[in-house]
């Protein structure tokens, strides 16, 4: 087996995303939020102490000497933020948020209420850089955190001064959770006929894990104000036609232009196709039903998904 052993440094950005209180992935249009305005993320053990099982004889000489060493419950953090979202906060606390009273309300606050942590579940990713010019392949490594079961957070004291006022976010992770893979891609595919192309998790998230981290070459979030959809998708056009006919994808954007470079997996037995420039590919297929899929290198996405394309 061989090891990467790189040191981490700097806290770049979190994703939070909603959970079900059974710890599935909620799926609609506000499921996730991401930020860059953290400060910190301290996570601390909380564990069963060890049990040890001593029994002298008669004669004071030690006959019984076992132990059941220590086991972890669970994970509290404290999540420190500058720079405040509120959509993101109930993602992660279910305090009721505060809008205004423009045509289309935006969330501008929210409410601390009794019993808010009773209904917080919620996954949280994290990156980090890498101490020094750290590169695999000519590009950047980052470090790659997720706590894929958290619950009970509320927004911790505050307090209000002459001085910079920040957030802080405590909560604990918990056990059983239903993560798998993630809906998310965070690591880069390094062998097979896939490789170089974004992907979800390369194992699921077992019912015992509090905590996985490793190293990511794909790059993190992008912080958007506000929640997102967890399943974008990505426009092709004609849906139906012939075998022959040309299919159109539209690159989705975002506020710098198209999502570029990226990978397209068409969904038929074509290889993926790596765009770097433009704002359109085309693609025939054979007859049969397809789905495709935009998958880009840029920073951590859900796929984009297109509608089912129908070759007859």
């Amino acid at each position: 087996m061989v090891a990467q052993c790189e040191p981490y440094l700097q806290f770049d950005a979190v994703r939070i995303t909603k959970l079900t209180s059974c710890g599935a992935v909620v799926d609609n249009s506000c499921s996730f939020a991401t930020s860059e305005g953290v400060i910190s993320l301290a996570m601390t053990n909380n564990n069963q102490d060890r049990q040890e099982y001593i029994q002298l004889n008669g004669q004071g000489n030690v006959c019984v000497n076992e132990t059941k060493e220590a086991q972890l419950l669970w994970i509290n953090f404290e999540l420190t933020f500058c720079n405040v979202d509120p959509e993101l906060f109930n993602l992660m606390t279910s305090e009721p948020l505060v809008l205004n009273d423009e045509i289309t309300p935006r969330a501008i606050g929210w409410d601390t209420t009794t019993d808010a942590p009773l209904n917080s579940f919620f996954a949280l990713e994290g990156w980090t850089n890498m101490s020094g010019d750290q590169c695999t392949d000519g590009t950047l490594d980052y470090g790659y955190f997720l706590l894929p079961f958290g619950m009970g957070a509320q927004v911790s004291d505050v307090t209000l001064e002459n001085a910079n006022i920040n957030f802080t976010v405590i909560g604990r992770t918990h056990g059983n959770a239903l993560w798998g893979q993630g809906p998310y891609n965070v690591r880069i595919v390094e062998s097979g006929v896939n490789i170089g192309t974004p992907a979800s998790l390369l194992t699921s998230v077992g019912v015992k894990v509090h905590r996985r981290q490793f190293i990511t070459e794909l790059p993190p979030p992008i912080t958007v104000c506000g929640c997102q959809d967890i399943t974008p998708t990505v426009l092709v056009a004609p849906l139906s036609g012939t075998a022959a006919t040309a299919r159109v994808m539209t690159f989705p954007t975002d506020a710098n232009g198209p999502i570029l470079p990226a990978y397209i997996t068409w969904g038929d037995a074509s290889a993926p196709q790596l765009v770097s420039s433009g704002t359109t590919a085309n693609h025939t297929y054979a007859v049969g039903t397809y789905t495709a899929r935009y998958k880009p290198l840029k920073y951590s996405t859900p796929d984009y998904v297109s509608g089912s394309i129908v070759a007859t």
